[in-house]
């Protein structure tokens, strides 16, 4: 796929199938994660792929929309100590190159917001075995969409652009 395909493919996915996603296609998406920018080159991330059913079922208690049923989950944690001022920054462009990676390869995925969010933290800390410092920033869930599954048509604004 080129990339401004991938660009304009990428959605929102809120239904997949249960089909396993391929170990490389994992691997594939977790190295894209971390070619990114990322302030002072610092990496404040790391990545916790959930793939057993307790693991993913701890996750979807944390979340009030993400509870579709999918196969693997990324969790971005971010390292505060690390990089006090950009950490959130470079965990978003990590979040958004799994993102397009997945829609690369033919995968459904769906950001869902756990940072700032205590009531979200309180669970999806325990899954992702943070430490002293770090938080969990997103949670990513990845799977094949599911057979007519709806996109919200995107268009171009021209009305949010300034030029000066």
């Amino acid at each position: 796929m080129e990339f401004k395909e991938v660009l304009m493919n990428r959605f929102s996915c809120r239904g997949f199938k249960e089909d396993p996603i391929e170990e490389e296609k994992l691997d594939e998406i977790l190295h894209a994660a971390q070619y990114g920018p990322s302030g002072r080159n610092l990496r404040p991330y790391r990545f916790v792929v959930c793939l057993s059913e307790e693991a993913r079922a701890k996750v979807y208690d944390g979340l009030p929309f993400g509870r579709y049923k999918v196969p693997a989950v990324i969790l971005v944690v971010g390292d505060t100590k690390k990089s006090e001022n950009l950490w959130c920054q470079d965990c978003a462009v990590a979040a958004e190159n799994i993102l397009l990676s997945a829609t690369s390869l033919g995968l459904g995925s769906l950001w869902c917001a756990v940072h700032p969010y205590a009531d979200r933290l309180r669970n999806i800390n325990e899954v992702a075995n943070v430490k002293e410092g770090e938080t969990v920033f997103c949670a990513i869930l990845l799977g094949y969409p599911a057979d007519g599954v709806a996109r919200k048509p995107k268009q171009f604004e021209e009305d949010k652009i300034t030029r000066v």
